[in-house]
């Protein structure tokens, strides 16, 4: 197996967002451009006042309207670690007030240490939205700090320092409460490297800390979290001896940090009795495969992995069974019983479908739980009717059998999934990205392999892998595709993350020009940029997608990873940029740096690279014969001088021979291929040898029947 390591690398965004760039390797991304977040798959849970016969006590609260020195008689905030003092006190972007942050000015009343330093990302976001954000919120710009621009000079770049920054509540005395919820409002993004935002609580006075992670259940690296956030912290006061002296740390902790943290209207109140909270939603069973398929010794298989994949749009005969799921959390006091997922899904055509998770269970307080409705059939979502193209959003709640305090936030995030057909003058895409554009990797424009690998999984007919698109991307002053440029295509079969040098079964090989599975450059895969084949981000969507045909089509094995892919020649400078879209499952895309040798993941970033395919034999009747359970492939290169390839499979099992006959009947060559296992993809390298020019037929011939095609001999 491969092991994970972290390296920097550039990522340039447009005017939408970006994933964080992991790893094979895993590359980290640096930003250089403002961008807004896109969310499609993450729950912003909101906590709003407790209703029906819950009353609200609010035990301790903190609005900032008295800046650090503390609302009412709470006593002054403190700062901590070696960028502590880069916390400051700001108003809304546009306030009338002195102190409103401006992120095109030098900061007013802050640090000296911003210096007149304006963040290279901010673009015109603004600061949390919480109730009380007119009177004033605290703020700490790790992005301003790690930044060389300034007013005087705006086209300044980004550092890469670390950012350690806490910010220390005052001393509160929480005696006698056994069960409470901490909330606060804040809005953050960051990246890029071993960043961390938490919320840590003291019961000692600040002597030990226990941490609680406000980011990461929220977003992904580079995403923009603004919301209110609830946690539990009862388990802690009940731990606790002595609670007079309670103290709470927001803790920025970032080896490479970069972007902003804003936080107000703080408050520790009292535990609903019933309160059931919807957490992070799927559609397929994604959720039990991410934890398992790491680089580790009992990974779980790349090919299962892949062939799990909640595909953004998939062709008809990819239509796989949903598996609806989402976690959820007992927020409140009391355990809470019968507790059911509810799923509501919309078809293309308004067909909607309702189902939910039996049987209910109960949840006691405290307990986060994953709640199931499985082996859903788009059959059973259209009663019966035919599958249809397009769009299906799936809605998500949960329910229990007690009135819920805060029904607002039972709501999951609601999820979408797509079928394009394969009929009329439909092609049948098979791919993994989205139609949303969140930048590129600016420092990979050459000299690199950029691939998104793809497992089919059973079909009634045999498919046949035709072509591969993409999308060359033009941003203006960051990622500018060149035209006239070339690059090459290619195929690859099995999976980079589980290349092990030691064991050659793991090792990738590709299609053609496979002698050389990295630095492919045979002429039938050369592909010239054309000014037409370029989408230009400032034109909106849709993609423009460039079509290569491959110089033979692939046929098809089930549940085998198929690695769409081209490689960027060495240039001396960048020269073609694929957009990068997401967030996708993790390891969607890969990337080969010639550089540093090694293959690299791009966290939950894909590549907008996919593979046409077409049915056997329609479509492809030039390149195959499908008849009698046999399916044989033109060989290639045809004509050959040397040596070419021919794909076959079988249906049934069966014993087979190859055979090679001349123009006169006369077979010049045989060979036993033993007996052949069904719905397997073989393989025959032909070498010239002693075969003369000329024109000869090839044959598959079981026992019971034989199959023939022609080839040409130079």
């Amino acid at each position: 197996m491969k092991r994970l390591y972290t390296i920097g690398m550039a990522l340039a965004v447009g005017a939408f967002s970006t994933q964080s760039f992991a790893q094979v390797q895993q590359l980290d991304a640096e930003l250089t451009h403002p961008l807004t977040s896109i969310k499609k798959d993450k729950v912003k849970t909101t906590f709003s006042t407790a209703k029906g016969d819950d009353e609200t006590i609010i035990y301790w609260q903190e609005d900032f309207s008295n800046g650090f020195d503390g609302m009412g008689s709470n006593g002054a905030w403190d700062t901590e670690e070696d960028q502590g003092d880069l916390w400051f006190y700001t108003f809304p972007v546009g306030s009338s007030e002195p102190e409103a942050y401006d992120p095109a000015a030098a900061l007013v009343g802050a640090s000296d240490a911003y210096g007149t330093n304006i963040p290279n990302y901010f673009g015109t976001r603004d600061v949390v939205n919480s109730p009380t954000r007119d009177n004033g919120v605290v703020m700490v710009d790790g992005d301003r700090w790690n930044s060389t621009s300034t007013e005087e000079a705006p086209d300044g770049t980004l550092t890469q320092n670390p950012f350690l920054a806490a910010l220390i509540s005052p001393s509160i005395d929480l005696s006698g409460v056994d069960n409470a919820l901490l909330t606060f409002y804040h809005y953050s993004r960051v990246c890029c490297s071993g960043y961390a935002l938490s919320t840590d609580i003291s019961v000692d006075g600040g002597d030990t800390w226990i941490p609680y992670d406000v980011f990461t259940p929220y977003g992904d690296g580079n995403d923009d979290v603004d919301i209110q956030v609830s946690l539990n912290i009862s388990e802690v006061l009940q731990g606790a001896t002595d609670l007079t002296d309670v103290r709470l740390r927001f803790f920025w902790n970032g080896s490479q940090s970069h972007y902003f943290w804003s936080i107000d209207d703080i408050q520790i109140q009292s535990l609903p009795d019933n309160d059931m909270v919807a957490g992070e939603t799927w559609y397929n069973n994604y959720f039990d495969l991410i934890d398992d398929f790491e680089l580790a010794e009992n990974a779980l298989p790349a090919v299962d992995y892949y062939r799990e994949f909640e595909y953004l749009n998939t062709p008809d005969y990819f239509t796989r069974p949903f598996d609806f799921a989402m976690e959820v959390t007992n927020a409140g006091a009391l355990t809470q019983t019968n507790v059911q997922l509810n799923v509501t899904v919309t078809s293309p055509s308004g067909v909607v479908y309702t189902a939910s998770s039996e049987p209910g269970v109960s949840i006691e307080t405290t307990v986060t739980d994953t709640l199931m409705i499985e082996n859903v059939t788009y059959a059973d979502i259209l009663d019966g009717a035919p599958i249809e193209e397009g769009e299906y959003l799936i809605e998500y709640n949960v329910s229990q059998d007690e009135t819920d305090s805060r029904p607002d936030d039972n709501m999951g995030a609601t999820r979408a999934t797509n079928v394009s057909m394969e009929n009329g003058d439909v092609p049948a895409y098979f791919r993994n990205d989205g139609n949303n554009y969140e930048g590129a990797y600016v420092d990979n424009g050459q000299d690199v392999i950029w691939g998104t690998p793809y497992v089919f999984t059973s079909t009634e007919e045999q498919k046949f892998i035709t072509h591969i698109e993409t999308v060359f991307l033009f941003s203006a002053d960051f990622a500018e595709t060149l035209a006239g440029e070339v690059i090459y295509f290619n195929v690859r079969e099995g999976s980079v993350l589980e290349e092990d040098d030691t064991d050659p079964e793991t090792i990738t090989t590709v299609f053609f020009d496979s002698e050389n599975p990295l630095t492919y450059e045979d002429s039938e895969l050369e592909y010239t940029i054309e000014e037409e084949d370029i989408w230009s981000s400032a034109d909106g969507f849709p993609f423009v997608w460039a079509s290569f045909e491959l110089p033979e089509p692939i046929m098809i094995e089930e549940n085998k990873i198929y690695q769409a892919e081209y490689r960027i020649p060495a240039a001396g400078g960048g020269i073609v940029f694929p957009p990068v879209t997401g967030p996708q499952e993790k390891y969607a895309s890969v990337l080969y740096d010639f550089a540093d040798g090694a293959w690299f993941f791009l966290g939950t970033n894909a590549m907008p690279i996919r593979f046409r395919t077409a049915s056997g034999p329609d479509g492809v009747e030039d390149f195959a014969t499908v008849q009698d359970g046999i399916t044989l492939m033109q060989n290639f290169p045809n004509p050959f001088n040397t040596s070419t390839r021919i794909q076959y499979m079988l249906d049934e099992a069966s014993t087979a021979n190859f055979e090679v006959r001349d123009i006169t009947g006369k077979v010049v060559y045989n060979e036993n291929l033993g007996t052949v296992a069904p719905g397997v993809v073989n393989f025959i390298e032909l070498n010239k040898g002693s075969l003369s020019a000329g024109v000869y037929t090839y044959s598959i011939v079981t026992p019971d029947y034989v199959v023939t095609r022609k080839l040409t001999v130079e």
